[in-house]
Parts: structure tokens; sequence; C-alpha cells
């Protein structure tokens, strides 16, 4: 993939099948083995930056976008860039 932020996106031949987005690393549990302990109140990105990431991975021809974080729920704005996904 090239630059993000730019008309750059382009169909490659050699990119994976799916890509795993991490949303949001906030969570109501404080499980001691997760690896998402360390960056709970990390800085997350907007839903309009994730809108244009999303956006640009199926300009690429990649078809299977997941969503992963912490607890997806907290995230107010879940249902809008799961309706970006869907559409």
């Amino acid at each position: 993939i090239t630059k993000f932020g730019t008309s750059e996106f382009k169909k490659q031949e050699d990119l994976p099948e799916e890509i795993v987005i991490e949303v949001t690393a906030k969570c109501n549990h404080k499980c001691k083995f997760c690896f998402n302990s360390f960056s709970r109140d990390s800085d997350e990105l907007t839903t309009a930056q994730l809108t244009e990431i999303i956006k640009h991975i199926y300009d690429t021809g990649i078809k299977v976008v997941r969503f992963s974080g912490g607890e997806l729920l907290l995230r107010k704005d879940i249902f809008e860039l799961i309706r970006v996904h869907i559409n």
C-alpha cells in the first residue's frame, strides 16, 4: 500500500485477504493476560480518520476488514464505523 492521506492508493496483487483494525484500546476489564492493558488511555483515531482508512482499504481491493480492540462498544461511534464498513 502506498502513502496514507493521499490519493495514491492503488490495487496491488500481493495484498492480504483481510485486515484487522484496532479501533480502541479502552476496556472495562482488567485481564492480566491482555496485551492492551498498558495502552488503555492512549489516543484513538477519530471517526473521520477511521472512515477514511476503511475506504482506502476497500479501494486497494482488500475485501475483509475486521474490528478489534479492547471493548468495541466503549467507542461511541462504533455503529457508525460498522455502517461505513457494511456500505
